[in-house]
Parts: C-alpha cells; structure tokens; sequence
C-alpha cells in the first residue's frame, strides 16, 4: 500500500547489468515489465536472487524451475525468463496460479525484503491494486482499489530501500515499485529468491504458522477428496476395477512409526496413488493384521503420494478424522529422522516428504509386506486366505496377493523420468536423478533456514560490502547512545552471528541505517519492519 509518494533516489541500471540492492533490483525489472506486452504484465511476479557467484547462479535458477513446477497443477512445465543473472520472471499462468492469485498477495504481509510495515499518522485514502480473486473469502475484481483508512492503521507497503524513482515512456518520473504495483496489478511484483523459496517449500513456515503460501495453497488441496482430484482418482470406481492394492507393514519397521500401518495403492489419472494408514495407538481395529478389509482398520493419520500432472511428487498429510489437510504429522506417528533435516525440528512436514522418500529411493520406500510374506495361495506355504464369504477372500486376494512390488519399480521409473526431465540444463544434459536434486532442494533449505547469518550474509542481502555495514552500526550506536541487541552481534570483535528469524526481523532496521533513510511524515516504521 501507498500512502504519499516516496521518490527517494534515481537510478539508472540497464538490463544488462546485474543488480546488488533492492533498489538496484526494482529498476531491473520495472525496465522486464516494459517489455512485457500490457495484456500479459498482470501475470508477471519476479524473484530475485543474492549475487554468490556463477555456479549458484545456475543452482539459484534451477531451484526457481523447480520450486515453480513442484506448486504447480499443468501438465508441462514452466520455465522462468532469466531477466539478468539472478532475477527470474515467472508467468504465474504457466502454473495454474492464475486460478488462484490471491495466494501470491499473501506475500506483501509476510515478506520483510521488498516490503515494511507502513502505520498511518492521520486518516487518508490507501490505493492498492488487487489482481482478482478471493480476499478473506470474498471475491473482489481486478483493478485498483482505495480504501478511507484512519490514524493508527497499518498496511504493507513497498519499502523504502527498494523503492527508486524511474522514468517512464512519457518522461514522467515515478515511484518504481509504485508503477511495477500498477502496470502489473499487485501489491507483490518481486520478491527476495531464497525467502521465497523457503516460504513456498512447507505448509508450515519457519515461524511456526501456516501463512496460507505453501504447497496446499499453491495447488488448491485442503482435503483428502482435493488430494484425489487433483490426481484423477475415483477410490470407488478403482476399486471396483482392481486398480486398488494393500500391504501390511509391522510396527517399527516402516522407519518413521513404532506403531503398524496399512499401505493402499490406487491407479488415478496422473499416475500411482499411494497412502499410509497410520495409527496412534496398535490395539483393537488399530492391529493391521487382525483389519484387512477397507474400513476395518481405523487409522488417526494418512499421507499420501501423488503425481501432479507434470509428474512430480505431490504430498499430503491428512487426518482420518474430518479428511482434512495438516501441515505436520501428528508426533505420535513419529518424527523426521533424516540425515537432511539438520534442524532441531523433528516434525514430518508437508512440503518435505522428500527427505525420506526422494533421498534414495526415487519417491517409493522398500515397502517390506508382512501380507504377502504370510498368506500363500499354495497349500504348504504357509496361511491360505480363508472368509465364508468367497466375495471376500476374492476381494482380500485381489488387494493383498497381486503383486505390489512392481509397480515400486514401475512408480520409481516414474519420478526418476519426471525429475530428470525437469533439471536437464546444459550442465546436466540427461538432468538429476531424485536423489540428487533432493540433496539440492533440501540443502536450499538449510542453507537459509538453518545457518546463522554472518556480517558478510547479512551485507550481501542487503547489498552492500561488510564494512559499510559494520560502519552503518558503529554510527547508529554513536548518535544513540547505545545498540541493536540483535545486530550488535555483526560489530563484535570477531563478529557474531544471529538466527534467520532474528535477521528477518532486523532487516528493514538494518537497510533504514545502512542507507541513511529518513521515514515520510506521513508514516512511521513499525519496530523490526515486520510485525506491527
């Protein structure tokens, strides 16, 4: 949101140079937009991405393709325009997200990198821009809004680090985020790579919310029933035709629970359906062994594997309960005991399935079924399948004695053909096997998540050298008689290094006194930046 004019500085950065700042940055893609047809610049969203040199500059590329494409519900893939090195336009068209825009607004609130918290000193009207969509569950069209606001409240705004004055077509100079707001028709046209990502890669953020920004959101699925939409599944019908198979996996085999689960594998449109059926407590209609038939085993928790129409690896965690979505497994199923999650959090979240499944295995565990192991159609070799009802024992047949463990292979042969095809580069002519781009995506994840910030990651994100930073604070400490606890840290001898979390929320205190910026009138800066 605008509420007066903020020209604070002008640049001239051609597109052929590589930004540093985010001021830097909006310039470069104010200049993309301009030559974006005007019919397609409402479609356009950028992300931009910190300069750490050539090599990650085609890792940062790839994880922008890959991250687009794993949230996206077409058939073929997306691939980003690459503006400059390090800045990526992506059609949101090209992911089925023009369904859903609103999704993509959520951001102005959450991010802490190309935006601020802006608190009206006196009442005046707020113009902002809405693509169309939904907002708090009411539709609203496409176009520019004004809302008659009062003292007091706070909206999100561009920030004023990132927020240059440009000159348009008609020589007429203007705010550039202000004209990208516009000519695009969002309150977020860019935002800051490796936040992105992260936000986009678990329903849960980092933050221990869901924001309503991740996988479920991106891909339309609050339930079970979304979950086999979305991958062309008719559980009666494949049933009825023998597209449905089950196994039995004992307690403290599966290597996530200590208790049993039931496996059910079902034929849908974009490919194998597979889900676990986990309980919390193996007692009673709880024992998997004793509750073969469906409906008989009462599970409190599912997950399930799909291919999105692409062809990747969709996920799902559901409670049996209501069928409904839940951004982590309950902990009493048990927890993520990955070599890849390097973090002191032990949840099983949505988003991150992959850490077991895709690690080594190319998306389908060993399976290790006690039912097939036990029941033997030849007498001799162990228990026959036995019901006085020859519907059932042709029914338990069907799901438990037809081989399951060719379409592991089948499945498998799936996803590794599916990821191949989205990571070919020049680099990687036959592309990545899934275990590898896992090791990537996940590494991603922990490179941003889980390393503390150092002075230097810190200066880079907000593009300028280390000792500019350093000085910034020695300064700010001179003229107020006293320090940041938290970036304090980055003018210790040696510096320190602070949290992810903490930096976020300094960021925006950090670029006002590394730029020398002073707040409009008209507005004051909340605390941190972030949080009102």
């Amino acid at each position: 949101m605008r509420f007066t004019p903020l020209v604070l500085f002008a640049l001239a950065v051609g597109t052929s140079a590589v930004a540093s700042s985010p001021s830097e940055a909006v310039v470069v893609v104010f200049q993309d937009a301009l030559k974006v047809p005007e019919k397609d610049r409402c479609f356009m969203r950028w992300v931009v991405w910190p300069d750490e040199g050539a090599a990650r500059e085609k890792e940062q590329y790839l994880l922008t393709m890959a991250q687009a494409n794993l949230r996206s519900d077409q058939g073929a893939f997306g691939r980003p325009v690459r503006v400059v090195p390090r800045i990526y336009r992506l059609d949101v068209r090209d992911y089925g997200w023009d369904k859903r825009l609103e999704v993509w607004e959520r951001f102005a609130a959450l991010d802490p990198f190309f935006h601020m918290k802006l608190r009206l000193l006196e009442d005046r009207d707020v113009l902002g821009y809405w693509p169309g969509g939904d907002f708090d569950g009411k539709p609203f069209p496409k176009g520019p809004f004004r809302l008659k606001a009062k003292a007091g409240q706070t909206f999100d705004g561009p920030a004023l680090w990132a927020d240059p004055s440009v000159v348009m077509p008609d020589n007429t100079a203007v705010s550039a985020h202000d004209a990208l707001r516009k000519m695009c028709v969002t309150e977020a046209p860019i935002l800051f790579g490796p936040w992105w990502f992260v936000q986009t890669a678990r329903q849960l953020s980092i933050r221990n919310k869901d924001e309503r920004v991740g996988p479920y959101d991106w891909l339309g699925i609050r339930s079970r029933n979304d979950v086999f939409n979305l991958a062309g599944l008719d559980e009666k019908k494949a049933s009825e035709r023998f597209a449905a198979w089950r196994a039995v996996v004992e307690g403290g085999t599966s290597g996530i629970s200590q208790q049993n689960r039931q496996i059910v594998l079902f034929r849908g449109a974009t490919g194998l359906v597979w889900g676990t059926l986990d309980v919390f407590t193996e007692k009673g209609r709880g024992i998997a062994k004793r509750n073969l038939r469906p409906g008989e085993f009462l599970p409190d928790a599912e997950e399930w594997l799909l291919h999105l129409p692409n062809g990747t690896q969709g996920e799902a965690l559901i409670k049996t309960k209501d069928g409904s979505t839940q951004a982590s497994a309950p902990t009493e199923i048990g927890g993520d005991t990955s070599p890849l999650n390097v973090g002191r959090d032990p949840r099983v979240h949505t988003g991150f399935c992959m850490r077991c499944h895709g690690v080594d295995k190319d998306g389908i565990k060993p399976i290790g079924d006690w039912a097939r192991d036990h029941f033997r159609l030849t007498k001799g070799r162990g228990t026959v399948l036995q019901d006085p009802d020859k519907k059932v024992v042709r029914e338990l047949e069907s799901l438990y004695l037809r081989d399951i463990e060719r379409h592991v292979a089948a499945d498998r042969a799936e996803y590794a053909f599916a990821y191949a095809n989205l990571t070919v580069s020049d680099e990687n002519p036959k592309g990545l096997t899934m275990a590898q781009f896992t090791k990537l995506y996940c590494g991603e994840w922990n490179r941003y998540v889980e390393e503390r910030v150092t002075v230097e990651r810190a200066a880079l994100e907000l593009g300028v050298g280390p000792l500019r930073l350093r000085e910034a604070i020695f300064k700010y400490q001179a003229d107020r008689g006293g320090n940041d606890l938290v970036i304090d840290a980055f003018i210790k001898e040696p510096p320190r290094k602070i949290s992810r979390l903490e930096w976020e929320d300094s960021y925006g205190f950090a670029q006002v006194i590394v730029r020398g910026l002073k707040i409009p009138e008209i507005v004051s800066k909340v605390k941190g930046g972030n949080a009102p």
